[in-house]
């Protein structure tokens, strides 16, 4: 036979210098199993606050974050409820407010009202076709009282 010939039996596996290749990596990873000493940097905990995406402790709201409230619940007719910016309560500034039905007598003609009290929308006995006299409103403020 000629040429090299081939080994019988396969080289011997080395299992130490696979475990001291991890433990160089653990060791330079910076992981350990010891316990932290008092004077390790430990990142101090986030104490919860005003602005920090999360409705915590005495917060009504924080930022975008309204719960379930609306300016509905608030009492208004609609609109756009908003966090104040201290999160201590709602924004009602953009609501939009339920209007009352006009008030006949309150001295504000308003809505269906023709007048109001002393608001006569600028008629008078002439404007309305009479000679003279003094225009009143009625007091269902839907018309004038020429009687006077």
């Amino acid at each position: 036979m000629t040429g090299p010939s081939a080994p019988s039996h396969p080289a011997p596996r080395r299992p130490a210098a696979l475990a001291v290749f991890v433990l160089a990596c653990v060791a330079l990873a910076g992981c350990s199993d010891e316990p932290a000493k008092p004077d390790d940097k430990v990142p101090p905990a986030v104490e919860p606050a005003c602005g920090d995406g999360a409705v915590n402790g005495d917060e009504a709201c924080d930022g975008p974050l309204l719960g379930d409230a609306s300016c509905e619940q608030q009492g208004f007719a609609g609109g756009p409820l908003g966090c104040k910016a201290d999160c201590s309560g709602f924004d009602t500034s953009a609501c939009v407010p339920i209007e009352e039905p006009p008030r006949c007598g309150d001295g504000v003609r308003e809505g269906a009202e023709v007048c109001d009290g002393d608001d006569l929308n600028g008629q008078s006995c002439a404007g309305l076709g009479f000679a003279g006299g003094q225009l009143r409103c009625r007091g269902d403020c839907k018309g004038f009282d020429t009687r006077y």
